[in-house]
């Protein structure tokens, strides 16, 4: 009768580690389910130890939360820490860099780097939205895709003037459609007077694409 009810209980728990899958990963577009939660009475950690060779790691498969550096990123970025989120989002997008065949082939490199840079962005810093717009905007041949033109557009509107000349340059090179920067337009028409940088952004939208896609 004992060995019954073991055999029930190793069941059950069996079961659940089949049917429990892995937390979400953001989609292509920046779109995700929402990150793991943390326990509410858990403090994010004031430092984590360093590791060097974590892309590597992540490149061959392994999972950060099976090293102490990766453990401890993870845990403070659950908790809504950005520079634990971008670090992480680094190291997959280094991970992503350095893959060698066969090596950590069923991993979704990609989309983890999305998570975690899109978990950073959520804090509003605008160097983190243009980290996330330019890891979404991985082909420099193809249009821009509308969630990166989008984290572009939100940087430009803080103010930074990177962004602004990321979108200035995809247009003139025929990435983005008249449509997609009509409303950029004309907010940078609006600042333009008053900012000699972004009235020479403004002048540059106005000019027709050199490459016409």
């Amino acid at each position: 009768m004992h060995r019954i009810y073991v055999l029930s209980v190793l069941a059950v728990f069996l079961l659940f580690l089949v049917t429990s899958g892995p937390a979400p990963l953001a989609a292509v577009d920046g779109s995700a389910g929402p990150l793991p939660e943390a326990s509410p009475h858990l403090s994010p950690q004031p430092t984590c130890p360093k590791d060097e060779h974590l892309s590597q790691k992540l490149s061959d498969g392994v999972s950060p939360e099976s090293t102490p550096a990766g453990a401890c990123l993870v845990h403070n970025a659950r908790l809504g820490n950005a520079t634990a989120a971008r670090m992480l989002g680094d190291a997959y997008a280094r991970a992503l860099a350095s893959r060698r065949p066969g090596r950590g082939a069923g991993i979704d490199l990609f989309g983890r780097q999305i998570m975690w840079f899109r978990a950073a962005a959520a804090a509003g810093q605008p160097l983190d939205e243009i980290r996330l717009a330019q890891a979404l905007d991985f082909d420099e041949q193809a249009r821009m895709p509308d969630a990166a033109l989008a984290f572009y557009f939100r940087a430009a509107r803080q103010g930074e003037l990177s962004a602004v000349d990321a979108v200035t340059q995809a247009w003139a090179l025929g990435r983005i459609s008249p449509e997609q920067i009509d409303d950029f337009r004309n907010w940078l028409n609006a600042q333009a007077p008053s900012n000699p940088a972004l009235n020479r952004a403004a002048n540059r939208l106005n000019v027709e694409p050199v490459i016409d896609s």
